[in-house]
């Protein structure tokens, strides 16, 4: 892959590989409206490598010029093109508030703005798509603290025309967000084509996502299921309401990327989940961590022979040189609502597949609930992510009640093919992908055909 930043004496610590990769994803949703190639171009040879705040600056400026581009085409009456240009912008100014992780406090409450510009943007354009979108909230009770709150989300319907030739309800796909992606970037990778293709699609901020962490303040909760629930309560809720929406609750599937595809997989253990296309998942995010990390260190600190001030003036001093480590572990950090490095990795051991006395004997692990069709993928080109030899490969052996027959495995090795994680590049791949496998899904559940090739 061409790389946007490369070696240089002067920075020979940086991490090129995650910068490109995020350049990457942003190049990578063109197809769908979320970027420019000129303008995306432009910016990056504007930004210094490994510096959080040039890259704030740089695609705050982006996002500024082409959000003012596109008031300006609506007013000549372009329509089309505003939407595409208000799609970008929603883009640059989720880029511009990307790294707040690593910012000073009163930085974050500011790019907390620019995240709310980059939904008003998003807004914008979705009153100009030519299928139904609703903005909703989901009421989720299982807080931490026990308060009730409410979950936004993005509801995507075809409109009567965009319907599937034959078939009068409507088959619903529900979107788990990832770490760091935001309700509105998955647009660009699992919505802008679903409702041509006759799907209703739902997009929601979960705890530790979005507006519900950066608003809110709800951090992660491991049992995405729960999470899942209150979703599939509200859509049901939502189809007694609006009968004329034609939903489909015969039809509900579940997707999402990284993170989000572990979530997906726990949710679709639900069994008014009727198909779960996890697009590379992780088994175990503790064994994960492990894998990249040193054991004469860990292993110490694990046994409780060290204090956590050994993870941390670890994570601080690398985190120091290297910006990837330092927006990744304060990204856990504030996902997961722990106050040090050390808690950060603790609470990795939450997120798994795995149940308590199951490992290392032949008790099945939480994988065994799933029951529905699932299509799972990994990337290979990416070393540093979520590595396919300790998670594709054992999700695969684990879902032991899904039939071989309806278990469709994608594994990538290029760019091309989406050999990166959360198939960043290959976003038109990967929702034909999801869509045949569906498709193929919905069929056999209706008993349409015995067999999809």
């Amino acid at each position: 892959m061409h790389e946007f930043f490369s070696y240089s004496a002067r920075n020979h610590y940086f991490q090129y590989a995650w910068y490109n990769l995020e350049l990457l994803r942003l190049l990578g949703s063109t197809p769908s409206g979320g970027c420019d190639a000129a303008e995306f171009l432009e910016t990056v040879s504007e930004i210094e490598p490994n510096d959080a705040a040039s890259w704030q600056h740089c695609w705050f400026a982006r996002a500024e010029k082409t959000e003012a581009l596109a008031e300006e085409i609506g007013k000549s009456g372009q329509l089309n093109l505003a939407c595409n240009a208000f799609l970008r912008a929603s883009n640059y100014f989720r880029c511009a508030q990307y790294m707040f992780p690593v910012m000073p406090e009163p930085e974050q409450r500011y790019l907390l703005q620019v995240y709310e510009r980059s939904i008003s943007c998003f807004e914008r354009a979705m009153a100009l798509v030519p299928h139904n979108v609703s903005r909703v909230q989901i009421p989720y009770s299982a807080a931490p603290d026990g308060r009730t709150i409410h979950l936004p989300g993005w509801l995507h319907q075809p409109s009567p025309s965009q319907c599937l030739p034959g078939r009068r309800k409507v088959p619903v796909l529900i979107c788990c967000g990832g770490a760091d992606s935001t309700q509105e970037e998955l647009y660009f990778l699992s919505v802008s084509e679903g409702p041509g293709l006759g799907y209703a699609v739902l997009t929601f901020d979960g705890p530790g996502q979005g507006l519900v962490l950066r608003r809110d303040g709800v951090p992660m909760q491991p049992a995405g299921e729960a999470v899942l629930d209150a979703v599939i309560n509200f859509i049901e809720l939502y189809a007694h309401n609006h009968p004329q929406a034609e939903l489909d609750l015969n039809a509900l599937t579940v997707t999402g990327q990284s993170l989000g595809g572990y979530l997906a997989l726990r949710g679709a253990a639900e069994h008014r989940i009727k198909a779960c296309a996890a697009i590379d998942p992780f088994y175990d995010m503790w064994d994960l961590a492990m894998a990249r990390m040193p054991s004469w260190m860990v292993a110490p600190w694990e046994k409780g022979w060290i204090g956590d001030w050994i993870i941390d003036w670890a994570v601080k001093a690398h985190g120091a040189q290297d910006l990837a480590t330092k927006y990744q572990f304060a990204l856990a950090q504030q996902m997961f609502g722990t106050p040090n490095a050390g808690s950060t990795l603790r609470m990795m051991k939450q997120y798994t597949f795995k149940l308590q006395g199951s490992h290392g004997t032949k008790k099945p692990d939480y994988l065994a609930r799933v029951q529905c069709p699932v299509l799972v993928t990994a990337g290979t080109t990416d070393s540093t992510s979520f590595l396919p030899e300790i998670s594709i490969n054992t999700i695969v052996k684990n879902l032991v009640n899904v039939s071989e027959s309806q278990k469709t495995i994608w594994v990538a090795n290029s760019y091309a093919e989406g050999g990166a994680q959360a198939k960043s590049g290959a976003w038109p791949l990967l929702q034909h992908q999801r869509t045949h496998a569906l498709s193929c899904f919905y069929r056999l559940i209706h008993g349409l055909f015995a067999k999809c090739v």
